[in-house]
């Protein structure tokens, strides 16, 4: 179960905001609950208010990145959240992911490597009373963040607390931004106005972790079904500020920044990809549950809000949402694939809750190589391999070196690291990409006696899971792990995921040599054909 692309899903209860105006008309931000109003930079953008650190209620984020002396780009923000938070810290000795329980927690645990509260003073706006605040995180990419906490009580399923409005930029660019900084601080007044929202609906494997593990698979589905109805209804109830909503096919809503031409066309491609899904994997067919395809306005502004989660994945099946962005460096009917990967995860997602969090390292890096490499030709994904999928296949045929098929699926070609040792990436994803086209493409699921082996594959996974129960380190908060600690998280997630593994093919392919070696020989004759 690879972590590149990770496979892990934050577990968040967040707070966002009412959608009161578009941003371009630079209302302010209103959330009754906690009295107060804020007035976002000229030209910021909302995103997605999530961190497990904080109970996040809106986040904005600047709408030209800024270049770093140090190398590459990074777009300022301004976010506010509430400080309060309750559960254990550290469990079977490594620190957990749950928010911090006053802004003091916060900068000790969740600011960054070395962050230091420099200066306070006392706040004074409109009837609030806290303090002002500098946060310095040093290194070769420095941050300065600035902004004010003051204490709220009484806070509807959160209780007493600090909220928190943080200013977070680079320290070689603090002087240019400092205007905008203190415009945005001194927005912060009383509220009497905007209507309160409610806590969004929880996942139901966070809520009652040990509930859901002893669910009977009807009940499940059941309880998953009813959520996700919910999580998406209070979504599109409470938008984030200048996200525009349409319509896309097989019950999904779309929340966009991008220009109407963009979305237009992902939504096409959305709409093929799910057929493209129906038809491959058939054994996982059903009705489509509600779900979000969120498209952001650039690369820079996605990367920003997907900073702050454990899950990379191209979909969140925490949030029930898809993710694509507005790429102006792809062509008309380029650079979809990471749209195809996140309809194809919505399609699994909804087939079995448990079998995301448990794809492994073969079959989840083959199929997001295979699902990049594509083009969108009207109603149709053209399945073209990639130049680093062809050398690596050339190479492997001129020296008749193909990886056998059991290694590569029972991963013993590149076994977890001893003693929770760092481990490299997943170095055979060319060739699992080609396996990909041979199960999806080809009759590679017939050479096994299992035509549709991909639907089978993802359905012994969730059963495999049912037995080994969820990532047991999947809230550990690595930033705040020692070496040591370190190597403890990784050794409880490698026996996990071997074990996962391990059940699923034993189950699934419980194969005789003879019948491996007799499969292995077609995978390396349509490996030998198709050039």
């Amino acid at each position: 179960m690879s972590r590149i692309p990770p496979t892990r899903a934050a577990s968040l209860a967040l707070f966002l905001v009412a959608a009161v105006a578009p941003l371009s008309a630079q209302k302010d931000w209103v959330d009754a609950r906690f009295g107060y109003r804020i007035e976002p930079p000229k030209g910021y953008v909302s995103v997605p208010a999530e961190d497990q650190r904080v109970h996040a209620l809106v986040r904005f984020v600047a709408p030209k990145p800024l270049t770093a002396r140090a190398g590459g780009t990074y777009l300022p923000e301004v976010w506010v959240g509430f400080l309060g938070g309750e559960g254990e810290v550290e469990k079977d000795g490594l620190p957990r992911l749950v928010p911090a329980r006053n802004f003091d927690d916060w900068v000790a645990r969740c600011a960054g490597v070395g962050a230091k509260v420099t200066s306070r003073e006392a706040f004074e706006a409109d009837g609030l009373s806290g303090r002002r605040f500098v946060v310095e995180i040093p290194g070769d990419r420095a941050r300065t963040l600035t902004g004010a906490v003051f204490p709220v009580t009484g806070i509807d399923g959160l209780g007493d607390g600090e909220v928190v409005v943080v200013f977070d930029v680079m320290t070689e660019h603090l002087a240019k931004e400092r205007k905008t900084v203190e415009r945005c601080v001194q927005s912060l007044a009383k509220a009497d106005d905007g209507e309160a929202v409610p806590p969004a609906p929880v996942a139901p494997w966070s809520s009652d972790a040990a509930a859901w593990q002893g669910m009977a698979v009807a009940d499940r589905i059941k309880a998953r079904d009813s959520w996700a109805q919910q999580r998406v209804d209070w979504q599109l109830a409470h938008p984030e500020p200048d996200w525009k909503e349409s319509k896309c096919g097989f019950g999904v809503t779309v929340l966009s920044h991008a220009p109407s031409g963009t979305v237009k066309k992902a939504v096409k491609a959305a709409e093929v990809a799910r057929e493209w899904c129906e038809a491959t994997l058939p054994g996982l067919k059903g009705e489509a549950k509600p779900a979000v395809l969120r498209i952001f306005d650039s690369p820079a502004t996605y990367a920003t809000f997907k900073a702050r989660v454990n899950d990379q994945r191209d979909y969140s099946r925490d949030r029930r949402e898809l993710y694509f962005f507005e790429d102006p460096n792809a062509g008309s009917s380029d650079g979809y694939g990471m749209l195809f990967r996140a309809v194809l995860w919505h399609y699994v997602d909804d087939a079995d809750p448990r079998a995301l969090q448990a794809m492994p390292r073969w079959l989840d890096n083959g199929l997001w190589e295979y699902l990049r490499s594509t083009k969108l030709k009207g109603k149709k994904i053209e399945f073209e391999a990639g130049d680093v999928e062809r050398g690596r296949l050339d190479y492997q045929r001129r020296n008749d070196s193909m990886p056998a098929l059991w290694n590569l699926i029972q991963e013993s070609i590149q076994p977890s690291p001893e003693h929770g040792g760092n481990e490299d990436v997943w170095g055979y994803t060319p060739e699992c990409s080609k396996l990909m086209r041979w199960l999806c493409e080809d009759d590679g699921g017939a050479a096994f006696g299992k035509p549709d082996f991909l639907s089978g594959y993802v359905r012994a996974l969730g059963e495999a899971c049912q037995v080994w129960g969820a990532d047991p380190v999947n809230d550990v908060d690595v930033q705040a792990c020692s070496s040591a600690q370190l190597a403890e998280q990784r050794k409880a997630y490698y026996a996990w995921r071997d074990g996962v593994l391990k059940n699923c093919n034993d189950t699934y392919l419980p194969l005789a040599v003879e019948k491996w070696q007799e499969v292995n020989g077609k995978w390396l004759a349509y490996v030998a054909e198709k050039k």
